[in-house]
Formats: structure tokens, sequence, C-alpha cells
């Protein structure tokens, strides 16, 4: 479909309801005519032209009628009292789990920067080209920790966002190419930061990095695993010999450079040896609420502090656009766990791992360490527990949390407000802006414009939708 001046756009889309569609000029004094995308497959004609007049270069996007500031809020009007930037601050606020969300997007691949922390969801210090620690940090034992792969030059599988962006619907889907072009880098990747350096995208680990230290934790409950005769060793001196260090019983054959069980778990997420070299590329919402949903059933197994998905007093902060896409994105995680290659990236590592304590665990039985009762714990068994748990609290913790929210929509009032739907990056930009600070065309992907939405229109839309994760249920368990 052409735009003006010879630029197309892709209408191609996984789904049956085209990504794009076209727009009037932007030559009108008064706001713009509301665009609704279509809802079946009627795909406008490749010949068709939407003639753009001349807007500095920029193609005309309905419903961003300003560029805010770098690193600024956008406030509601009149009051200025809420806070309307989706990507605010780069602070997504939901709770304090102490785990390291991914956090890697690449605006320019011939900048290098150093490590960058990310604690709480929270990062800080980014620069052009960001990665977040490539470590899973154990809770009960300081300075233990399994390394994961460097995934920077990870090759992408496919990018997900929302599959009707003008509508009300949290379903997620894949695309390739991404449907907005937010640039691209010296590679001729998509750019997957904002000009403000915020996450918009990112490289998305389905298994949690935060989940193979989280079960060895785990497995401090069960003393009998490790508990020496005199009864007198700690967990984490244990830990120390026998998984972080190198032992004279596994892998039990010369093989240099000399493993380790931490090394053989770290090589399984993507990156590693046993990892595969692609993963999938989320919205950074979505991204960071995936994270806490994996938390309730870890925070539950592991007896950590409970924590909310999206704090009350936070989302009362946000405008109802912003909390409609709030919603959207936390709900759409499901949908995105049901994609096939999600599914099959989860299963993997997941495989990976519990082959590595299946093969310790055997080892370990028929070794001289001082645990008499250590065959009383079986490994395997409790690894397939732990991560059947741990997926299956997550919707159950999502459909709880999203009911919570939808009472503090539009502060608590039953009626309709008007509410602009599309792609979280389309509601926060004007003009998405290059590494260079330069607009880019955005594709005219789908906006409806104030579209009136009650509470109710949030359970029926949103909530009582919200899928199962087919493949959970199938999982091991003993």
């Amino acid at each position: 479909m052409k735009v003006g001046h010879g630029a197309t756009i892709d209408t191609r889309h996984a789904l049956d309801s085209p990504a794009y569609v076209a727009y009037e000029h932007a030559s009108s004094k008064s706001r713009p005519q509301r665009v609704q995308i279509p809802t079946s497959a009627v795909v406008i004609s490749a010949n068709e032209t939407s003639v753009f007049h001349r807007r500095a270069g920029v193609p005309f996007l309905p419903g961003n009628l300003f560029c805010p500031a770098i690193d600024s809020d956008i406030l509601d009007a009149p009051s200025g009292s809420k806070t309307c930037q989706i990507y605010a601050s780069l602070d997504l606020d939901s709770g304090d789990t102490g785990q390291i969300a991914d956090a890697l997007y690449r605006r320019d691949e011939d900048i290098d920067a150093p490590l960058v922390k990310e604690r709480d969801n929270i990062p800080v210090n980014f620069t052009d080209r960001v990665l977040a620690d490539r470590e899973s940090v154990m809770k009960r034992c300081d300075g233990m920790r399994i390394l994961i792969p460097a995934y920077a030059d990870t090759q992408v599988q496919a990018y997900f966002d929302l599959a009707y962006p003008g509508e009300l619907n949290a379903e997620y889907t894949r695309y390739n190419p991404l449907p907005i072009n937010t640039g691209t880098t010296k590679n001729g990747l998509p750019a997957l930061g904002a000009s403000n350096k915020a996450a918009i995208y990112a490289r998305e680990h389905v298994y949690e990095q935060s989940m193979a230290a989280l079960f060895v934790d785990y497995l401090g409950q069960f003393t009998k695993l490790w508990l020496n005769a005199a009864g007198t060793n700690q967990f984490c001196d244990w830990v120390k010999e026998n998984l972080l260090d190198p032992t004279t019983y596994y892998p039990g054959e010369q093989v240099y450079p000399v493993p380790t069980v931490f090394k053989d778990i770290g090589r399984c997420y993507p990156g590693g040896e046993r990892g595969g070299n692609a993963m999938v590329i989320l919205e950074h919402q979505s991204n960071v609420y995936k994270n806490h949903l994996m938390y309730e059933g870890e925070r539950k197994l592991n007896q950590m502090p409970e924590q909310v998905m999206i704090s009350s007093a936070k989302f009362s902060q946000f405008c109802v656009k912003t909390q409609v896409s709030k919603l959207r994105a936390a709900a759409g995680v499901v949908s995105y766990m049901n994609d096939y290659t999600v599914k099959e990236n989860f299963l993997h590592n997941n495989a990976c791992i519990r082959d590595v304590w299946s093969d310790w665990y055997a080892k370990y039985l028929a070794s001289n360490v001082d645990a008499p009762d250590k065959a009383a714990v079986n490994v395997p068994y409790l690894y397939d527990n732990w991560i059947w748990a741990v997926v299956n609290e997550m919707v159950p913790f999502l459909k709880s949390e999203i009911e919570k929210l939808i009472l503090l929509y539009n502060d608590g009032l039953a009626t309709a407000a008007d509410v602009d739907l599309s792609f979280a990056v389309l509601l926060d930009n004007a003009n998405i802006l290059n590494k260079d600070g330069e607009p880019m065309d955005n594709g005219g992907a789908g906006f409806t414009f104030d579209r009136p939405i009650t509470r109710q229109d949030l359970i029926d839309n949103i909530l009582n939708v919200i899928p199962d994760i087919t493949w959970a249920s199938a999982l091991p368990k003993h």
C-alpha cells in the first residue's frame, strides 16, 4: 500500500485482520476522523494510494498530535494530574521482585557499552546499547550466581505485540518484520528503543533467567538432600562444593574446561552451547509483566514476599489510555505463551536444565558425599513439580490482579471514558525518532480515537476472555 512519495507499507500480517489502514490526509484544521482497524480480512488494494501533504516530511499519524520532550511525561488535560505516557521514566512499576527482567535492546550495533544493572525492572543508566546483567542470582546464598550466555547477537525469530491494536483486545501475535517502523540499526535490524532510551521491545528469555537460581534456592528446604551425618554443614557451603565448583563425581569423565552444574545450566539458555542461537522479541510492558506472573509461583514455592503486578497507587496515577494499555499488555502474556515458537523455546530450555539436574543427581547419589539421607529426595521430580507450579500459577494470578485493577479504572467510576487504542509506542509518540533524532515513517498502524470504554467493557473484552496456557497442564507433575 502506498502512502505518498512512493513509500510502501507491507500489509502482510500473521492474522486475518490487516495491520495497516489508509488514513485521510492531514490538511483538515479539525481533529481527524476516527479510524478503526478492520476486523475482517478486508485488505486495501495495493494500488490504492492515500495522499499525505508535506508536514516537514513526516507522514501524518492520527491521534498523536504532539511530540513530548525527551524524558518528559505526558500529562492529561485539563488537570495535568495523571501520567499518560506509557513508557514513562523507564519505570514499569510492577513491584519489587528482586529479579532481573529481560531489558536487552539495541539501538546502534556499532556502539559498545558496559553491562548495565537492572534491578526491580527499573533500568538505570541506559546507553545506546543496553545489556541487562547476564546472571541468575541466588537469594539464599550471597554472591552465588549462574552465568547466562550473552544474547545480544542471537537471531530474531519473531516480534510480538498487539494483534488488533485499534480494538479493545489483549491478544498478542507474531510479526516479522515489526508492524511499526522504529528505524534500523547499523546491521539493518529494527531499533528496539525509543528516543528517550526507553526499551520498547526486548529479547525475551521465555524461561526466565531468574528461574535457574531460584530452583537452587528451593532445594534448601529439603535438608535430607544436603545435610551431613553430623548435622553441622550449611546449605550454601553444600551448594558451593557440589553445584558451583567442580567436583570429583560430576560429570564423572575428563572434560576441559571442567564443567559444573551451574555452568551446564547456564549453557542451556539462548546463546549457550545447548540453548540455541535464536530468541523472540516481546513488547517491553508485556515482557515485564510476564516476569511477575512467573514470580507468583516462584514466591509461593520459595517462601518469598508477596507482590502485586501493578501497585494500586501507581495504576491510579495513570490516565485511562495508559490504564487500558497496561491491562492489554498484561493480559497479552497468555496468548504470547501459547504461541508455538514461544512454547517450544520454554520447553527446550526446560528439558535441557532438567537433563542437567537428572545427570547430576544420578552421580550425586553414587558419590561419597556425606549426606546419608540424600536418596530420600528425588531432585528431578522436585524440579518437575516446581516448574509445573510456576507456569500453572500464571493465569490465576493474572486474572486476580486484573480484576482488582479494573475496579480502579477511570477513578473507580462505572461510566465510560474515551480511550485511544493502538500500539503503546504510537500512543506515546507523535513521531518515532531514530537514534539521530530524525522522524521516521510509523507505517500507519491501526489506531482508534476516543473509543468509549467502561469498566464492564474491560471485564467482557479483557478479563473474561483470558485463555489458559494451553500446554501448562501437560507439564510433568509427580
